[in-house]
């Protein structure tokens, strides 16, 4: 539709420009023809076919205002037709965003941290489509421009947006730590670099701390309405229990730190082994899982 509405301004000042400037310059090219083919006539013959072609090209010009009127009346009906259908493509598209507003109310409700990788695939498609909205938004600009109408806004996609973006950075910080932490208390031991583990669960921990503020201050205890009252309910309890996990698991980074240092070798080990009376040297089926399960006072102590 953009390029049709394009195309059709373009069409129409190529034709101003014709009807007001090309016409007259052809005009004195065929006035100039016409002296030159008068200079020949006194030194040559024609054919009637000849005189027949000459004729035709020195009346065409008479020819090109009912051929004017014809293109005002196809580019009208054209121009018509294309504003109609803007109209109803933006009326459309305001269904579109009130749609998607009543989709936004389903996150009020998602509070089961159980469920929080599908409550990122249903935060992923809605703020995919918020981003086609914004083309399309971008779209009927470009053609309210060609037709000189007033450019549309739409708040509501920003208002929507405004609301989901803390739900979608809640469920994809949840879904993300809890594939490190998977990976990091299962996965192989000698992959676990303390110093990264140590800045990530840092800032895992500040950005669900932020988000269960944002959450807090969405709730109006004073609200008539129940949604009202208690909006970003679900939001702050998810949250809370993986800002607590998070924390649970912080308690670890001072034992990582040690058993998980590039630096430590064999006489390490064996040293600390001895200490606790026990061996504590990794091997290929260590994780931090089973060094976290049989850490011991003895352990601290050595530490």
């Amino acid at each position: 539709a953009v390029v049709s509405t394009q195309s059709t301004g373009e069409l129409k000042h190529y034709i101003e420009k014709v009807r007001e400037t090309t016409i007259f310059e052809l005009e004195d090219r065929i006035i100039l023809a016409k002296k030159r083919l008068e200079f020949l006539v006194d030194y040559t013959s024609m054919s009637p076919a000849e005189m027949r072609i000459n004729s035709e090209a020195f009346n065409w010009h008479s020819r090109m205002p009912p051929i004017f009127e014809e293109h005002e009346e196809i580019i009208g009906a054209s121009k018509r037709q294309a504003e109609n259908a803007l109209k109803l493509r933006r009326d459309r598209f305001v269904e579109e965003l009130e749609g998607y507003s009543k989709q936004l109310e389903e996150f009020e409700t998602f509070g089961d941290a159980g469920e929080v990788n599908r409550y990122l695939k249903k935060a992923q498609t809605l703020n995919a489509r918020l981003e086609a909205a914004q083309e399309k938004i971008e779209q009927f600009n470009l053609e309210e421009e060609a037709f000189e109408w007033e450019l549309t806004k739409y708040p509501l996609r920003k208002k929507i947006l405004d609301v989901l973006t803390p739900y979608h950075k809640l469920y994809e910080t949840t879904v993300e730590f809890q594939t490190k932490y998977k990976d990091w208390m299962d996965g192989s031991f000698d992959d676990i670099d303390p110093d990264d583990v140590d800045g990530e669960v840092g800032n895992f921990w500040r950005t669900l701390y932020k988000l269960e503020k944002t959450f807090a201050n969405q709730a109006n205890p004073e609200a008539m309405s129940s949604k009202e009252r208690e909006k970003g309910v679900a939001g702050k309890t998810i949250a809370f229990k993986m800002k607590t996990k998070v924390a649970d698991f912080k308690e670890n980074l001072p034992l990582i730190q040690c058993i998980c240092n590039k630096g430590m070798r064999d006489r390490h080990w064996e040293q600390m082994s001895k200490i606790v009376e026990f061996s504590i040297k990794p091997d290929s089926d260590t994780t931090l899982r089973k060094m976290i399960a049989s850490d011991k006072p003895e352990m601290h102590w050595v530490l």
